[in-house]
């Protein structure tokens, strides 16, 4: 059995969100955020290629009636262009240099029933 070290550091997120009712029925929103990883440059894997994200969101709120509520919302992150220089455990010569690019598109549906 073998363990990877990854020597996790501090990190932190900050975000802002607003919300704007534009009549009793629907609702918009909107987001941004940063997060700062946790992932050091010297102990950064290909099982975890974390970096830096900025978050740009996007959302809605449709309530037709008392019970029901439909929301659908999108999120796109912006990953960091980060550096992997893995050094192998033991004596095993080599290391894993390279670097990681990268960006994700988070799509989300939701219904609510309230009785």
């Amino acid at each position: 059995m073998s363990s990877i070290v990854l020597n996790f550091d501090n990190s932190w997120r900050a975000g802002l969100g607003l919300e704007y009712q534009v009549d009793p029925r629907w609702l918009l929103r909107i987001g941004v955020a940063y997060d700062n990883t946790p992932v050091q440059d010297a102990f950064r894997t290909p099982r975890l290629p974390d970096a830096d994200r900025r978050w740009g969101a996007i959302g809605a709120r449709f309530q037709p009636n008392d019970n029901w509520s439909f929301d659908v919302g999108y999120a796109h992150l912006w990953i960091s262009e980060v550096p992997s220089n893995l050094a192998p455990p033991g004596p095993v010569p080599g290391a894993l240099r390279g670097h990681y690019d990268s960006s994700s598109d988070i799509v989300a549906v939701q219904a609510s029933f309230q009785f």
